[in-house]
């Protein structure tokens, strides 16, 4: 009896030992999958904010040459307004005076982070939070304000000054016509508003780099 039951023990004890092994074994393996997963997931999100990164670089891109854009035009129409003809080319006014601002597409790279579910892998809650706040908020509000600028433009501005001004060919117009029409009210107050509107762009498009920038350095240090 003795030895039966030492047999027993022994062959129980075997047994434990085998299971033992056997879940250790698939421990190992589902923890060695999900870190290799995980990996992976983390691979594919640094992928996506060096894409990211890329397109915040264009951004500035574009940023700059609207504000180039912008600064030039301001300078003439100011000129024009404040009737110092002799300083500027009046036969272009057009090309200042109908001048609007684009929309962008943003956040392409963004939009595939997000989609990928793994947004969270970024791990920094700074990221997260600067993305969010830079696509969500800063990028709607300049497609906001550009896509206004193309539609006040297109109607207000565009259209009436083919009754206001003679055009010819390369849109440019006659000097003294433009002096001429300048004691009326309607093109003085379309160069004013086209002046006042790019002065209030202006500063909504350096904070619009300021935070571009500061993405990237946070992406750079991550």
């Amino acid at each position: 009896m003795r030895k039966i039951l030492e047999t027993l023990k022994r062959k129980w004890t075997e047994y434990l030992l085998e299971i033992i092994v056997i879940i250790i074994g698939i421990l190992g393996a589902f923890t060695l999958n999900n870190w290799n997963e995980n990996r992976l997931n983390k691979d594919e999100v640094d992928g996506y904010l060096g894409q990211i990164k890329d397109e915040l670089t264009l951004d500035i891109v574009k940023y700059n040459y609207d504000l180039k854009v912008s600064s030039t035009a301001i300078e003439y129409l100011n000129k024009v307004s404040s009737e110092k003809y002799d300083e500027v080319d009046l036969s272009i006014l057009l090309h200042y005076l109908s001048n609007n601002l684009s929309p962008r597409t943003f956040g392409t790279s963004y939009n595939k982070l997000l989609e990928s579910g793994n947004a969270e892998l970024t791990v920094d809650v700074q990221i997260n939070s600067s993305l969010q706040r830079y696509y969500l908020e800063a990028c709607t509000r300049y497609n906001g304000v550009t896509e206004y600028h193309q539609k006040f433009v297109s109607e207000n501005i565009e259209g009436p000054l083919i009754t206001i001004l003679n055009h010819k060919r390369g849109y440019l117009v006659d000097p003294k016509e433009v002096i001429e029409k300048m004691e009326k009210g309607a093109l003085r107050s379309m160069i004013n508003w086209q002046i006042n509107y790019f002065e209030y762009y202006q500063p909504r498009i350096e904070i619009n780099i300021k935070q571009a920038e500061e993405l990237i350095e946070i992406i750079n240090s991550r």
